[in-house]
């Protein structure tokens, strides 16, 4: 399984209670994913959906997901090929639309 920490409102420094370094530690002491994120700023928004489908992908491709399982199998009718096909599909669609956030919060930054 992979499971996403995320510190919110990085952009409020001065409001923080918890430090990066503790939240990440506290995310690696647990097997967790760690990011800060800002809805405001869209700071690591999309990012953090990047990094956990990748870890998920990695995952299938090291066989720590077991995408094989007859039961597993025969109630998605999808192959461990055919996954990780349509995670890697996904991950180029999604790479598409971070660079036209991206893009888009250039330009509303500069306005």
């Amino acid at each position: 399984m992979s499971i996403m920490l995320i510190g919110k409102k990085c952009d409020l420094a001065h409001k923080r209670a918890v430090s990066k370094e503790e939240g990440g530690q506290f995310a690696k002491e647990n097997g967790l994913l760690f990011l800060e994120a800002s809805a405001r700023t869209a700071q690591n928004v999309v990012e953090a959906f990047i990094k956990t489908a990748t870890k998920i992908l990695q995952n299938i491709q090291d066989d720590i997901f077991d995408v094989t399982n007859k039961a597993l199998r025969s109630a998605t009718g999808v192959h461990k090929v055919q996954l990780e096909e349509e995670m890697v599909r996904s991950l180029r669609e999604v790479a598409v639309v971070v660079k036209r956030v991206q893009d888009v919060s250039t330009v509303n930054t500069h306005i």
